[in-house]
């Protein structure tokens, strides 16, 4: 008898707290979407540019590649870019090899290497240009254009789209005579700022009038935007 007590009292019990459950995943409640966006003007231009050098030994294309990179990183720094906005990367030093006559022959060996650096002062982008093309061993690979304060701005857009979910959902709670509580969850997507990149692959000490940059750019615009939902309890007012 004890034993069928136990179990009935077990039963209620679980049943209260399945009820329980039940009330608290019918709450009312709203869900809604906050965006906030800003297009801004790019103030920093990163480049990528490669440098390659042949020689018949090891020894020699490995001296002359050191050197090379010296002289582009000096070339750099004496025009203001910053030795910690240069990076040196991807380097190799391997066989050369031609494809004559139906076969591959032996060309002594090469060294080459990817430098990126990023330049703040977007006026000096043709100088630079028409010095680096003076290096017949400099390639470009490419540019991305980025806004510096990109994560402030970012931070400032979070909390206007939270205020524009908020205020959205103020105002369909108010048409259905209700009011908004506290919120049940917050979720960000992922940020959208993407810096433009252009590609540019050409040597560029054999780039005629016809292909050769501007002496001013147009960097265009860059959108940077935050997307959140958030969902509220309903209340009574």
């Amino acid at each position: 008898m004890r034993f069928a007590q136990l179990v009935i009292s077990v039963s209620l019990l679980a049943m209260s707290s399945l009820g329980a459950l039940a009330a608290e995943s019918i709450q009312p409640h709203i869900s809604v979407q906050g965006i906030a966006e800003k297009s801004v003007e790019p103030d920093e231009l990163v480049w990528r540019i490669s440098i390659r050098n042949q020689a018949l030994e090891t020894e020699q294309v490995a001296k002359d590649h050191t050197r090379l990179i010296d002289g582009v990183v000096g070339y750099l720094t004496k025009n203001g870019i910053k030795s910690k906005d240069i990076q040196t990367n991807r380097m190799q030093l391997t066989e050369n090899k031609e494809y004559r006559q139906k076969r591959w022959i032996k060309d002594g060996f090469f060294a080459s290497s990817q430098l990126t650096f990023k330049l703040t002062d977007l006026d000096k982008y043709f100088r630079l240009w028409q010095g680096l093309a003076k290096y017949s061993e400099v390639s470009m690979n490419g540019f991305t254009y980025q806004y510096s304060k990109a994560k402030q701005l970012e931070s400032e857009l979070r909390k206007s789209a939270l205020l524009s979910a908020k205020n959205k959902a103020t105002q369909m709670a108010d048409v259905l005579g209700m009011a908004i509580g506290k919120p049940l969850s917050i979720n960000e997507t992922s940020s959208d700022y993407h810096p433009a990149p252009i590609a540019a692959r050409a040597r560029m000490s054999s780039m005629d009038a016809e292909f050769a940059p501007a002496a001013n750019i147009a960097a265009g615009t860059i959108k940077i935007s935050k997307q959140v939902y958030v969902q509220f309890e309903l209340v009574e007012k």
